[in-house]
């Protein structure tokens, strides 16, 4: 049978029913992605410490429907291309220097713009908040934006409604640049009233999604975005949380990771 590259078999290995965000790191951990394609050819994923029900699950739905995937992930790669969608592999020297103080660094990422602002020399820091904020927290976004590019930074953000869109929109009017991290496809605008917003960040950012093209939003995939967004900041601001937003899931992770948190 015919070995995938690299690129093909993450395409592949993301359509898995059942292979969410951790099981792709959990595959990440123990297989060279092609050999983890293997493994399943052979029906075989010893490797894993998985349930061997859970396996079975993954093994039989790869066999009954591997065509179908395999095909999947050529088309995929098609429309990439065709829409200037960048793939980044954790092979990829960017993305293993992320790697270093990151460990739950996705294996892929899709990106449009300039990924240049994810090398390890550059600055970055983001600034999170309320969807539902205050003037004075519009203010606070705006001023730690403008002034953290005044000092070289890049700012990293959401572009959810609220804060975040102030944040972006405040770093590029300063000059500046901005990363917007999705918690959907890199090809859908969410929410659709920012599409001139991503557009200038395609432009003079850069855009990043770990969800595989044409993924819709869905409430489970933003602390996976969070996670992400703090992944790639060396400090975190936060403006204006809600006790029990999405917001403090990023605050937790940011603990985690030993990086430091700003309330405003």
């Amino acid at each position: 049978m015919e070995r995938c590259d690299e690129e093909t078999a993450w395409l592949a290995a993301m359509q898995l029913k059942g292979v969410g965000d951790k099981a792709l790191r959990d595959v990440n951990s123990v297989y060279a992605v092609d050999d983890f394609i293997e493994a399943l050819k052979l029906r075989n994923l010893d490797r894993l410490s998985w349930t061997e029900s859970r396996k079975k699950k993954i093994i039989d739905y790869y066999e009954d429907n591997s065509d179908y995937i395999n095909e999947k992930a050529k088309e995929y790669q098609d429309y990439c291309e065709k829409k200037n969608i960048g793939i980044l592999l954790q092979t990829d020297n960017i993305s293993k220097s992320l790697q270093k103080n990151f460990y739950a660094m996705p294996p892929v990422l899709f990106y449009r713009g300039n990924i240049d602002l994810l090398k390890e020399k550059v600055a970055r820091v983001a600034v999170i908040g309320a969807r539902r904020c205050t003037r004075d927290g519009k203010e606070n976004a705006i001023d730690i934006a403008s002034k953290e590019v005044s000092n070289g930074k890049v700012i990293v953000s959401g572009m959810a409604k609220g804060i975040d869109s102030y944040a972006h929109t405040a770093a590029l009017k300063a000059g500046g640049t901005t990363i917007a991290v999705l918690g959907n496809g890199i090809d859908i605008c969410y929410p659709p009233e920012h599409e001139k917003l991503m557009d200038t960040i395609i432009e003079k950012g850069l855009i990043i999604s770990q969800f595989i093209p044409g993924t819709s939003p869905r409430q489970y995939q933003f602390p996976v975005r969070n996670r992400l967004i703090v992944g790639l900041s060396e400090k975190v601001y936060v403006v204006e949380a809600a006790r029990n937003s999405g917001t403090n899931t990023t605050v937790k992770f940011a603990r985690d990771y030993g990086i430091e948190v700003v309330r405003v």
